[in-house]
């Protein structure tokens, strides 16, 4: 098993050495870094030799969906792995997802989330969570080994429904010509989840498994996308996306999940335009 590590870069180079140092230690070496810069130079990976990294430069375009897929046309893995460059991941996590392996599956890992670097995340970054209410937000009540329920209900919000923290097998991908929609500026993953599942032969919760999304507030310099301003091209984005790809989701008891986050967003947001208009 080979996996291919999918990174997209914008330049958070005060974020990304904890993105390589999590990789460097990782107890499974059979898998490949590509670095995929948006219009940015490459950071530095000398400190961390023991990494086989490959860089991809391409004009700055501030889309995930068209970073990620240059990575996926480079990739040379059995498996694919999308990390974020601000995020890290448990030093264990690439072996015990390779244990749970199977072909023409995926398996999906337990998302944590943190306002720390990796070094106070692992020293003291629980107890700091819970003071701050993040962990408490991290908890899932739900059915977790339902990949329809754990990976669309446990996201806060349509937009942060993701691919992270997944291990997909290559075959999924190119036996059903899947690629993230570069259509899509804030709502890319849901389409491509959703078809990976779809696609997939099974799908195992690897609930050891954990990968870190580091939280920032910087919307000046390094803005999320759910900080970026633009709400009404957002919705319209939104409802698009829904329109689309709501076929994709099994037309069983999975597809109230789908349905729900949608609805939930568009109230959101409309309730948004509806309160600003208020005299």
């Amino acid at each position: 098993v080979r996996i291919s590590v999918i990174i997209a870069y914008h330049g958070e180079t005060k974020y990304i050495m904890d993105c390589f140092a999590s990789l460097a230690e990782q107890t499974y070496r059979d898998f490949e870094v590509i670095v995929v810069c948006d219009g940015c130079e490459e950071p530095d990976v000398s400190p961390f030799p023991e990494l086989t990294v490959r860089f991809v430069k391409q004009e700055a375009s501030g889309s995930v969906a068209i970073m990620r897929n240059l990575g996926i046309e480079k990739a040379e893995g059995e498996y694919l792995y999308f990390l974020d460059a601000d995020d890290y991941i448990d030093t264990n996590m690439f072996e015990q997802m390779t244990q749970a392996a199977v072909p023409d599956g995926v398996v999906y890992a337990t998302i944590r989330h943190t306002w720390y670097s990796r070094k106070v995340h692992y020293d003291n970054g629980e107890e700091l969570n819970r003071q701050n209410g993040t962990a408490k937000k991290d908890r899932f009540r739900g059915d977790c080994q339902n990949p329809y329920e754990f990976l669309i209900m446990r996201a806060n919000g349509l937009q942060n429904v993701t691919i992270l923290g997944m291990l997909i097998a290559r075959s999924i991908v190119d036996e059903n010509n899947l690629r993230f929609d570069e259509d899509f500026l804030y709502f890319s993953d849901a389409p491509f989840l959703l078809q990976v599942l779809a696609a997939a032969k099974t799908a195992v919760f690897c609930e050891e498994s954990v990968y870190i999304k580091r939280k920032h507030n910087d919307p000046v310099n390094l803005p999320a996308l759910v900080q970026v301003k633009d709400e009404e091209k957002k919705i319209f984005e939104g409802m698009r996306m829904y329109s689309q790809y709501k076929h994709v989701v099994p037309k069983d008891d999975n597809d109230v999940y789908f349905d729900y986050k949608f609805a939930r967003f568009l109230v959101t947001r409309i309730s948004w335009f509806i309160l600003k208009a208020k005299p």
